[in-house]
């Protein structure tokens, strides 16, 4: 049976037609007539029983059903529609340091406080899991989930600040990263439909159809692909078949197995893996409308970038990302006038190890030949552990050699972002080798313009916007540069005022997105000194906490370099003391080693950016150390800290430089943070947790 649906000028020409058929006297239908208003109301009546009825027959069909009426369709099925994914995140509690254990429990409430500007107005979470701070400690991390599903419960990091319901002894809240939302979002009409028709081929199970639905119903998951490929098996044995699932992780891998095995076919492996994300670090350039001023451009910069992150968003495995979409998904934001530029970076993390090279060198023994063979590990201070990717050997009177090495981590974990590291010494045949990299160890990036058009992806692969840099206006991105020289002279003065100047004037001649270049650098250095020098570099860009460091600092589309420190010297010195760190007694080993390789980045960083004969301050070095999340108190005596002269021959210590506050640094000096495995105690900088 189908409904014919009429319309309201057909019911109308009908009863018209019918009426002068069987009442030839009724022959006034003009308009306002008391006839024709009696057949128009009655014809409107009718036209909307038939919608009406239309839609109840509709209603019936899972082509033409929807909302709630299709809930209803597939329910025969035993289907649900899939609803949207909680936001995520992670929230710290603190109290003040006792020698009790505090208890925060699942379910735990906390929200952000009253904002009419934003929907809801206070967005509420609760703790997924149960945190204890042990004795002693002061902070506990525990994993939240919004109250409300929908990607609408994100917030921004150091937001969720309030406790509806106090918990004793906890003093305070917050979220220090933002709360995001990497879910799934609520199931459309057309995506339920693809299902339910899907549900009903697979319904025999034992096929590729019923995996993907099997799965697809399962929280957190995304989406799923399956790679058939009985002649390159990938796991060498017959009757094996991949499944790639967006959104498998820790949590749910069991449960996902488990449903694997309910509707696989007997004799099928199924080898279950993750979705393999390749990595894109995207820097845009826009030019914004003239009615946006300058105070508004950081929000529309925002904006850009959470539609670029959307499109991310959408893009599914294999899927190939198009720069055209990108290019109209930049334009479609209110305010953007033009897309100037646009460059992608990709690296792929999960199967990429960072490469690069090392330098060892000897003091003793150097009349040997001495061999490095394989397998030979190298660690640095914090524990990142690399792997020597081919044998060598010193000769005889050879005090130093290079090697090449692998990361034992795959991706961005593994790399070693500074050539300022501090490595473990690796003794072999009873000689001791000192370890240095001259440049970072980095992954192997791509680098893409819109030129390219699109970008293919594997079908095990997914896009996924690491890192997304918006400007609206050229950004400055601060250069710092440090050259040693060898024997400057009597007229260093005179020499060092040259040499800024030709540096200062290569700077100054740079444009948007052009690299500098160590060779450059070293050919204005060699026009006024003419013996040997190093030269370091570092760059501090925009919107990244990243301090690349490399012989060619690669500038990116937006950014204009700019002089934020040169720094010319001849005398290296090196500031020695003791820092004692207090942290939780359950921290393993491997979090103290860490928590003590980050307060000494932190230290060396700051000693990076002090100014030519800038004084040196010692508070500061405490209260970097106090700003590490996990150190609790620090012990530190700054009278006890020397100042040393390492470029001479004995080393000497540079005395009266230190009143307790400050330390003086004279002028053609360099600042370094000492060792800590310095073979004299007097020139370590220690650092204990």
């Amino acid at each position: 049976m189908t409904i014919h649906k009429k319309q309201f000028n057909d019911i109308y020409a009908s009863m018209v037609a019918d009426s002068r058929q069987r009442l030839p006297r009724l022959s006034d239908f003009e308009e306002g007539s008391v006839v024709r208003s009696l057949f128009e109301s009655f014809a409107y009546e009718l036209a909307v029983l038939y919608e009406q009825m239309d839609l109840v027959y509709q209603a019936g069909f899972i082509d033409t059903a929807e909302g709630a009426q299709l809930d209803r369709v597939v329910a025969i099925l035993g289907i649900k529609r899939n609803e949207p994914d909680f936001a995520t995140g992670s929230v710290t509690f603190q109290r003040d340091s006792t020698s009790e254990e505090t208890l925060i429990p699942i379910g735990t409430l906390i929200t952000t406080k009253e904002d009419p500007k934003q929907t809801p107005s206070k967005k509420a979470y609760i703790t997924t899991e149960e945190g204890r701070i042990a004795p002693g400690t002061a902070t506990v991390e525990v994993h939240v989930r919004a109250e409300e599903r929908g990607k609408h419960m994100t917030t921004a990091e150091q937001t969720v600040i309030v406790m509806p319901r106090p918990l004793p002894g906890i003093k305070s809240v917050t979220n220090p990263k933002a709360i995001g939302f990497r879910g799934r979002e609520r199931e459309t009409d057309q995506e339920l439909r693809e299902r339910a028709k899907q549900t009903l081929l697979a319904s025999g199970r034992a096929s590729s159809l019923s995996i993907e639905n099997a799965l697809l119903s399962l929280p957190e998951v995304r989406e799923v692909r399956i790679h058939e490929d009985f002649h390159n098996n990938p796991e060498g044995r017959p009757g094996s078949i991949e499944v790639f699932v967006d959104g498998m992780n820790e949590h749910n891998e069991r449960q996902l197995r488990q449903r694997l095995d309910e509707v696989r076919a007997a004799g099928i492996y199924v080898v279950l893996k993750p979705a393999a994300p390749i990595n894109v670090d995207a820097v845009i350039h826009i030019a914004a409308n003239e009615q946006i001023a300058n105070a508004e451009k950081g929000l529309l910069e925002t904006q850009v970038r959470e539609a670029v992150e959307a499109y991310f968003g959408r893009l599914g495995m294999g899927q190939p990302l198009l720069f055209s979409q990108i290019t109209s998904e930049i334009l479609q934001v209110k305010g953007v006038n033009d897309l100037i530029n646009l460059e992608l970076q990709l690296y792929r993390e999960a199967e990429s190890k960072a490469q690069g090279l090392v330098q060892l060198t000897r003091s003793t023994n150097l009349s040997q030949t001495l061999l490095i063979e394989l397998p030979c590990e190298l660690r640095t201070l914090d524990n990142q552990r690399f792997l020597a990717t081919n044998p060598a050997s010193f000769a005889p009177n050879q005090a130093m050699i290079e090697l090449q090495v692998q990361a034992m981590l795959a991706g961005r974990s593994g790399e070693l972002a500074t050539s300022a590291a501090l490595w473990e010494e690796l003794v072999i045949n009873q000689t001791k080798l000192t370890i240095s990299n001259p440049q970072p160890i980095l992954l192997q990036r791509t680098k893409h313009t819109p030129q390219d058009k699109r970008l293919e992806s594997a079908i095990s692969e997914l896009f996924n916007a690491a890192s997304i840099r918006v400007a609206a206006e050229p950004k400055d991105l601060p250069i710092l540069i440090f050259i040693k020289l060898v024997e400057p002279g009597l007229e260093r003065d005179e020499k060092r005022r040259k040499i800024e100047g030709a540096i200062q004037e290569y700077i100054a001649g740079l444009t948007l997105g052009s690299a500098i270049q160590a060779s450059e650098i070293e050919k204005k250095i060699r026009l006024y000194h003419r013996k040997d020098f190093s030269l370091r570099m570092l760059a501090k860009p925009f919107q990244s906490n990243e301090r690349p460091e490399d012989s060619a600092i690669q500038v990116s589309i937006i950014e204009r370099p700019v002089l934020a420190n040169l720094l010319i010297y001849s005398e290296r010195v090196e500031l020695t003391g003791k820092l004692e760190l207090t942290v939780a007694p359950t921290t393993s080993d491997s979090q103290r080693r860490q928590i003590c390789y980050e307060v000494r980045r932190a230290i060396m960083a700051y000693l990076d950016d002090l100014a030519p004969e800038q004084d040196l301050e010692l508070a500061q070095i405490e209260a970097l150390a106090k700003a590490q999340l996990q150190v609790l108190q620090v012990a530190f005596n700054p009278k006890h800290c020397q100042l040393y002269n390492v470029s001479t021959n004995p080393v000497g210590v540079l005395a009266e430089r230190n009143n307790g506050k400050v330390v003086k640094i004279a002028s053609f000096e360099k600042v370094f943070l000492a060792s800590d495995s310095a073979s004299d105690p007097a020139l370590r900088f220690v650092i204990q947790a």
